[in-house]
């Protein structure tokens, strides 16, 4: 994923979670996009859309969770 697919990811996952707002967006943009620098932007998007069809708890994924979803999506693909 590229920095500017990482963001707006994260602005979709804010929006999701209205509870989970980065202080500082720049600096959560950089982690994220340093962890998911090798993944397909619209897996991790699938995977999201995928963990908020199923979240029960109401808190916002990892970027873990996200590559956890995402590797099942691409299993059955």
């Amino acid at each position: 994923m590229t920095r500017d697919e990482t963001k707006r990811l994260l602005r979709i996952a804010s929006a999701l979670y209205p509870n989970w707002k980065p202080d500082e967006l720049d600096i959560a943009v950089d982690a994220w996009s340093a962890v998911l620098a090798d993944q397909e932007a619209q897996t991790m998007a699938n995977a999201l859309k995928e963990f908020a069809r199923t979240d029960t708890k109401g808190f916002a994924p990892s970027p873990g969770q996200l590559i956890e979803i995402g590797r099942g999506i691409e299993k059955k693909m």
